[in-house]
């Protein structure tokens, strides 16, 4: 599904594009996110290791964990970064939208040209449309829809079931919708 290109971003909603999270729960931030991914993937890493997994597990395991240890990493510096940058606008490619208030709000082109310029990162402007519309989503939305009516289940290996108001569960996962960083390429 495509989304809208926001007109602005916050420094937090800048960095959750750059490092591909793309749901951050009302009540979290965006460090608590990576923070989690990081802690889960240690916990089973260590877990594996008290069990006494094979070797090529635990090899898999470390790995993810890295990962999750690396992307924190980067969370935390691109944030920051981009403080800095909204700090110092001097020399610098991020601009502060017209609609900033005490919370700065910064363009979403500035946040494109400063991430591959300083660092390499890039995403695919492909995944975002000017427009999108309720029929473009899925035809079976119902717009008056509120999250209070929305139950989510979360299962094992990533799995979740989700139903709106009385109607029967639907399966999916966090692959699936593109959250918790999977993306469709890296099945």
């Amino acid at each position: 599904m495509k989304k809208s290109i926001p007109p602005s971003l916050t420094i937090e909603e800048a960095v959750a594009l750059l490092i591909n999270l793309d749901y951050i729960p009302t009540g979290f931030s965006l460090l608590d996110m990576t923070s989690a991914f990081q802690e889960e993937a240690e916990v089973e890493y260590e877990n594996a290791q008290i069990k006494r997994f094979p070797e090529t597990h635990l090899e898999s395991l470390k790995f993810r964990m890295n990962a999750c240890i690396a992307r924190n990493a980067l969370a935390l510096n691109l944030m920051h970064q981009l403080r800095y940058e909204v700090q110092n606008p001097k020399n610098s490619l991020i601009v502060l939208s017209g609609d900033s208030t005490s919370q700065p709000r910064l363009t979403f082109e500035s946040v494109f040209d400063w991430a591959g310029d300083k660092f390499g990162i890039g995403f695919s402007k492909v995944f975002f449309t000017s427009q999108v519309t309720n029929e473009s989503i899925e035809p079976n939305i119902k717009s008056e829809a509120q999250w209070e009516d929305v139950t989510i289940k979360i299962y094992k290996d990533y799995n979740l079931g989700y139903k709106l108001g009385n109607e029967k569960y639907k399966k999916s996962s966090f692959r699936e919708i593109g959250s918790y960083g999977y993306s469709q390429e890296c099945s």
